[in-house]
């Protein structure tokens, strides 16, 4: 073997090391603590806790067992992090979260989208009952109504001490009445600790 392909092979072992791998977790296991963000030990807690009780409150301050229609809103983030693909994926698991209780059921997000866009209207304006009125208006949904808007946001607080740093993320949920603008609300709050290693 010659000098040059001794070189070529040692360069070709030494990239094949320094290959990243991957593999497919168990259900069983513990989700990934991120070393700089959230992730999904983080979101995936407090999108099920949030989602969970709100909706027990909800449920019990209103009695029967006909299911109730919801449109899930786009997330709006207030927090230090950004979101970047967990933005689509909190929205789903929001939703599914929803669809598994039992007496909820969400309307499908494009609708909602397109219908904002129809109607020319923001988020902010289904605050405003005219804003819900034309909301409906368009989506023209008379044997099914919609009854709920749900407004997911997240925020963070962050505390350093020396190379330690906490930083609590809280999803805030707003459910709110398509008739009478009454909010029912509940946060759910995880805390994470970072740590800075020596150079």
């Amino acid at each position: 073997m010659t000098r040059t392909h001794s070189t070529l092979l040692s360069l070709c072992l030494l990239l094949a090391a320094c290959q990243d791998t991957g593999r497919i977790k168990s259900a069983t296991e513990a989700d990934l603590v991120g070393s700089e963000a959230a992730g999904s030990a983080a979101y995936n807690q407090i999108v099920t806790d949030g989602i969970e009780q709100l909706l027990a409150s909800h449920s019990a301050q209103h009695e029967g067992s006909a299911p109730m229609t919801l449109a899930v809103m786009g997330i709006e983030n207030q927090g230090a992090e950004e979101l970047g693909d967990w933005g689509p994926q909190l929205y789903e698991v929001i939703s599914t979260s929803v669809n598994q209780s039992g007496r909820y059921r969400t309307v499908n997000r494009r609708m909602i989208d397109r219908v904002l866009s129809a109607s020319n209207l923001r988020q902010d304006d289904l605050f405003l009952p005219a804003g819900r009125r034309r909301f409906v208006e368009t989506l023209e949904l008379e044997s099914d109504p919609i009854q709920l808007l749900l407004f997911p946001s997240l925020t963070t607080g962050t505390t350093k001490s020396g190379r330690t740093s906490q930083r609590d993320t809280i999803l805030t949920l707003h459910l709110i009445d398509m008739v009478t603008g009454w909010d029912d609300q509940f946060a759910s709050k995880v805390r994470k600790e970072y740590k800075k290693s020596r150079h």
